[in-house]
């Protein structure tokens, strides 16, 4: 990772439990050992039309993209 080269002191701070137990998915992410929840969320496709489409169609789209969304996190990357 880049940040490892540009900023070599910044591997110090992962030696603080606080922070390891805090941050242990960013670390994950950063190891590369999980992926980052948003790359996640973007790979849902949401066919919505703001101009068309009322709220409740929205929410009915909203519930059955995060239970995609949590199936998918429990997958191994």
């Amino acid at each position: 990772m880049a940040f490892r080269i540009l900023r070599p002191d910044s591997l110090s701070a992962w030696e603080n439990e606080d922070i390891l137990k805090r941050f242990s998915i960013y670390r994950g992410i950063l190891d590369g050992k999980q992926i980052a929840r948003y790359l996640i969320a973007k790979s849902l496709e949401c066919k919505f039309d703001p101009n068309n489409d009322s709220l409740e169609v929205l929410e009915k789209l909203l519930k059955k993209k995060s239970i995609e969304f949590q199936e998918l996190l429990k997958l191994d990357f």
